[in-house]
């Protein structure tokens, strides 16, 4: 019974990692945000000005259709970031899990076994923190 789950967890794991992949717009990840944002602006006065031309949208309406897509956008961010969190929780049960039923030994080799999903500097950084996960 507890292989079945196991195996479950690490199929939920594999396969649903490319769904929360990153965009590479949201910034989420922490790097260069600042680029981000300014991409962000940029598309978003695109989506106005298209919107504007196209629907025929006065200056009042092209303001608060900019703000909706901007409300839209952090709410999206948002919901990205509490799935990345909710996935790094999921991820953290199935590796303790798993050192539940490995032998020391196996846990490392399994730890050092490329995986889909998995993220890159998961070894290194269960190595230097001291912590054996």
């Amino acid at each position: 019974m507890k292989k079945m789950i196991l195996m479950i967890v690490l199929g939920l794991i594999l396969t649903a990692s490319p769904v929360f992949a990153h965009c590479g717009m949201c910034g989420v990840d922490g790097k260069k945000g600042d680029k981000k944002a300014r991409v962000h602006t940029g598309e978003v006065d695109g989506k106005v000005k298209k919107m504007t031309k196209t629907l025929g949208l006065s200056e009042e309406q092209s303001q608060k259709v900019k703000a909706i897509i901007e409300a839209k956008m952090e709410k999206k961010k948002a919901v990205h970031e509490e799935m990345e969190s909710k996935m790094n929780a999921i991820r953290d049960e199935f590796k303790a899990s798993m050192k539940e039923v490995l032998t020391p030994e196996q846990m490392e080799k399994f730890e050092d076994m490329p995986m889909k999903g998995k993220k890159k500097g998961d070894r290194k950084h269960s190595k230097s923190d001291g912590h054996s996960h």
